[in-house]
């Protein structure tokens, strides 16, 4: 299973708790913020780790996973194959 699969799998896993209505609406963020495979290379450690943290990611698998949420693999995946050519 890849990193987004895992995260994923556990948004689906906090879903299924009783949740507050505060945490209603941040599953709701996390849903739409998922759908960009690359999302994690667009913010923060910071906001990825306290997103890790509220989807209750154990401590030794948080460093890991967000390595993989920001791998090379990733970027390339997500970044378009641009060629830049200056012009002098």
């Amino acid at each position: 299973m890849n990193a987004m699969e895992r995260i994923k799998k556990l948004l689906e896993l906090k879903k299924q708790k009783e949740l507050n209505e505060e945490d209603k609406k941040r599953i709701d963020l996390l849903e739409k913020i998922l759908s960009d495979e690359g999302c994690f290379l667009k913010m923060p450690a910071e906001t990825a780790f306290g997103i890790l943290e509220f989807l209750e990611t154990p401590d030794e698998e948080a460093k890991e996973l967000y390595f993989g949420l920001i791998s090379p693999e990733i970027y390339k995946k997500v970044t378009p194959n641009q060629r830049i050519t200056i012009v002098k």
